[in-house]
């Protein structure tokens, strides 16, 4: 457009005033936390899925530890796209949230809900915000085996988790809980839900479409989900 920026280190922006900017084209990035989100609702729901226009170049550190878990992976031309196989008998891993390129901190809290049903101990650490660690209390309600120390928590997995009313204190703690929802033995009723509604664009929806129990009561108040482990997401 015809901007003069400079970037100088450590960290710093030096812009220098022009008189004009050209017009152009730009295709804004497709959502990598939404695809994320659809990838370890699929992952942790034992289906298979595949999102043609998600950007693979935005999210390697999340498909690395998913096929770490033994899940399928396949990645579109170009960076663009991405299928995913789940298996039946996840393995649990471990990861250290840092800035990008690492591993998301807006992941962090979905994919501690896939270690919840893993085999094996995960130790996840978050490096990037504090008392990023808030959902850990909700999902304990549903019977997840999880130790915090300061910025770690070590997960171990278990065989079922169990439906319970659970209060989402952020975007991604609202993620975290609806995954664990879809897998819990039961009903799950997550309150909270401006949190959900603010980060995504109408995803129940998305996950109605792909076979997930999930519905709003109230006046938008809270979503309510039921167990869909013997129905897999397709």
């Amino acid at each position: 457009m015809g901007a003069q920026i400079e970037i100088a280190p450590p960290a710093t922006i030096i812009i220098q005033g022009v008189a004009e900017l050209r017009p152009v084209e730009h295709a804004v990035l497709y959502d990598r936390l939404e695809a994320g989100a659809l990838l370890i609702a699929t992952a942790m729901t034992g289906g298979t899925i595949s999102l043609p226009q998600a950007p693979v170049y935005a999210l390697e550190f999340l498909l690395h530890k998913l096929q770490d878990m033994g899940h399928r992976i396949t990645e579109g031309p170009d960076q663009i796209g991405v299928t995913l196989h789940a298996t039946h008998s996840p393995r649990a891993v471990s990861f250290k949230t840092g800035p990008h390129p690492g591993f998301p901190t807006d992941l962090q809290a979905p994919m501690m809900a896939a270690q919840l049903l893993a085999d094996g101990v995960s130790t996840i650490e978050e490096t990037v915000f504090e008392n990023r660690l808030l959902h850990v209390t909700e999902l304990q309600k549903m019977g997840a085996q999880i130790k915090v120390t300061h910025n770690k928590a070590v997960v171990t997995g278990v065989e079922k988790l169990y439906g319970a009313p659970v209060i989402a204190t952020d975007i991604r703690a609202s993620t975290a809980l609806v995954l664990a929802g879809l897998c819990a033995q039961g009903v799950t009723v997550m309150y909270g839900l401006h949190h959900w509604e603010r980060g995504y664009d109408n995803l129940q929806k998305k996950l109605q479409h792909l076979g997930a129990h999930v519905r709003l009561i109230g006046e938008h108040d809270a979503l309510i989900l039921r167990d869909i482990v013997q129905q897999e997401l397709l």
